[in-house]
């Protein structure tokens, strides 16, 4: 997952009160790498995962369960009723 960034990771560890440095060093990762890990600049390998699992006390299902249409509905339901109706209909023509 290069470019899409990985916000679980960010929202996990902003839960835990830990910084960037924090999680990295637990880790036994370097700051500016991990923080490219979170940002999605750089690819995730097992061995990381697996790392940062330990440092977030997760499991690595966790670590790689994140999806882009996590959250979707909170967001749809946040729009106005007519974009929800477009949404709607764009979902449909989709899964045709």
């Amino acid at each position: 997952m290069i470019g899409a960034g990985r916000p679980h990771l960010k929202k996990r560890r902003s839960e835990l009160g830990f910084s960037q440095r924090k999680v990295a060093d637990l880790a036994g990762l370097s700051s500016s790498y991990y923080n490219e890990l979170e940002a999605g600049k750089k690819r995730l390998n097992e061995e990381h995962a697996e790392r940062i699992a330990e440092a977030l006390n997760w499991t690595m299902a966790d670590v790689f369960a994140f999806s882009p249409w996590s959250g979707f509905d909170e967001r749809i339901a946040r729009l106005s009723a007519q974009d929800q109706e477009l949404v709607q209909a764009l979902l449909e023509r989709l899964e045709r």
